[in-house]
């Protein structure tokens, strides 16, 4: 008998390479018997390694239905095993992914049930229907099987893709549909903006994350008046996309990591852990960025600081973006083509990472405060000095700011105890 550990408890070793009996998988027990010729392992030439080829694994059919999808990745592990019961725990692997997955189906089958869209009127829904058959079938990227919600897709003139998720009130058109678009958003706001919002907060507005939210008016907005809104804003934004896409497309772009074309703020590399953080104004981006901030060692970032408050009354309409700002910092930015990312990943001092993950906000942040100490000037992500700080025995605190000293050169070093929330 075999005595290295066996996974499945209802599976009796008859012999050393012969196992017979029963598996359970999400409740339900199946009959295996798995065996290995004596004499496979001594003929074979791949490093005493088992196949498909000499394993003989029978079971009943459902059993093999379950496992199809796993095949491949069973055939592909056999290789790295020498025995039987590698095989057995390589094979309970594969039953515990198949769990999971199955609870995962489970679960996004009750979701979706508790958040099934209700079914319309009969009038709403030939209403609904003829609209969209205006609007064409070859623009409806998704349609719930009761035409209460649905995506419809824009393109702008230059083929850019938008994706508007429409969710239609069963009083509709009386009650206006609500719909979702990604589209940016400026963070800053004149007073004229807010009075002007606050008198329409009824009709479609930017709501957070440059989500266009519409919904909860009494007036007639129908489907399709609500997407000629929609293409018209977009149409606005035809200067800010170019250059948003330009950006993205030349120059290293190190936060946001996956940036998306309604995103206003870019942190874009300079040079050897110096970077940029601009804000560009999506409804005038030609004009001089809302908000700049330098990051890096101040005796590096100090000198083009300095050259752009110099020379900000210098920036030209007639340039792009990027250009301007090359003209004034006298720079030139780090391009993709000749360039690697990894050269301007910056390591955090703390956790030793250049992108830190926040379960929170579902994002990756990158170092952003430097210690002022230059013979130091250690960067670190906002939040692991944060937690840094206040784990030391007298952790001084003045408004929103926690005092303390650089973990490196115990200097003083502060950081804001608000973290960031993108």
């Amino acid at each position: 008998m075999n005595t290295i550990s066996n996974p499945f408890p209802l599976l009796i070793a008859v012999q050393s390479n012969h196992y017979r009996g029963l598996i359970d998988v999400l409740g339900k027990e199946y009959y295996v018997d798995i065996s290995l010729p004596s004499t496979s392992l001594s003929h074979n030439n791949n490093n005493n390694k088992i196949s498909l080829d000499t394993i003989r694994f029978d079971c009943d059919r459902e059993f093999k239905q379950l496992l199809s999808p796993f095949e491949k990745t069973l055939e592909n592990r056999l290789v790295q095993c020498k025995n039987i019961n590698q095989f057995l725990f390589e094979l309970q692997d594969i039953i515990e992914r198949l769990i999971t997955n199955q609870k995962q189906q489970q679960t996004a089958t009750l979701t979706n049930s508790n958040t099934e869209s209700f079914l319309l009127p009969f009038n709403v829904f030939n209403t609904v229907i003829s609209e969209l058959e205006i609007i064409g079938w070859n623009r409806i990227l998704k349609i719930d099987r009761n035409v209460s919600k649905f995506s419809i897709l824009l393109l702008d003139e230059k083929k850019r893709e938008f994706i508007a998720e429409f969710s239609i009130n069963e009083k509709y058109p009386d009650i206006e549909p609500n719909v979702k678009c990604l589209l940016p958003k400026s963070t800053h706001t004149s007073n004229s903006q807010k009075e002007s919002k606050s008198t329409t907060s009824n009709t479609t507005s930017t709501g957070n994350n440059g989500i266009v939210v519409a919904g909860g008016s009494k007036k007639m907005i129908t489907i399709i008046s609500t997407i000629e809104k929609l293409e018209a804003k977009i149409k606005e934004y035809q200067e800010f996309f170019d250059i948003v896409e330009e950006i993205d497309a030349k120059t290293w772009v190190l936060e946001p990591e996956n940036p998306k074309r309604s995103d206003v703020t870019r942190r874009i590399a300079l040079k050897d852990s110096c970077s940029l953080l601009i804000e560009i104004n999506p409804k005038s981006p030609k004009t001089f960025p809302v908000n700049c901030q330098f990051l890096g060692p101040e005796q590096a970032i100090d000198p083009l600081r300095k050259l752009l408050n110099q020379r900000f009354k210098e920036w030209s309409f007639s340039k792009g973006l990027l250009e301007n700002l090359e003209y004034l910092m006298n720079i030139k930015f780090p391009l993709k083509e000749n360039t690697r990312l990894e050269e301007f990943s910056v390591e955090c001092g703390v956790c030793y990472s250049h992108r830190l993950y926040s379960p929170e906000t579902n994002t990756h942040s990158i170092p952003n405060v430097v210690c002022k100490n230059h013979r130091c000037q250690k960067q670190f992500h906002q939040s692991c000095l944060y937690e840094w700080l206040k784990a030391l025995p007298n952790p001084h605190y003045s408004f929103n700011i926690v005092y303390g000293k650089c973990p490196y050169c115990t200097d003083p070093i502060s950081v804001s105890t608000i973290l960031p929330n993108k």
